[in-house]
């Protein structure tokens, strides 16, 4: 049985928090990520397909370039987190 990376779950959080916070273009990256874990694919579609809606319906064009650099810094910030994340966990010993 594969096992899903805690770390999707969490993208999948992000991606929808950001778009209920209205920054619909910060939480497209997120969710881009989370499609790349198969699991509930279609779950994570749905809330993608709903932030770019809302992405289309908050700004034209140059909302279109503040937005890919909000998704790129968004994705740097995520993916830094993940890192630090991934490096405290196997840097603390283990407990039984």
């Amino acid at each position: 049985m594969a096992q899903t990376d805690p770390c999707a779950y969490a993208y999948y959080d992000l991606g929808h928090a950001l778009r209920l916070a209205g920054r619909p273009a910060e939480a497209i990256d997120a969710l881009q990520i989370r499609l790349q874990n198969p699991n509930q694919r279609d779950v994570v579609a749905a809330e993608l397909a709903a932030a770019q809606q809302a992405a289309g319906a908050t700004g034209g064009e140059e909302a279109g370039t503040a937005g890919a650099r909000a998704r790129a810094t968004a994705g740097a910030r995520a993916r830094r987190r993940a890192r630090t994340r991934t490096a405290a966990t196997e840097a603390r010993p283990h407990r039984r």
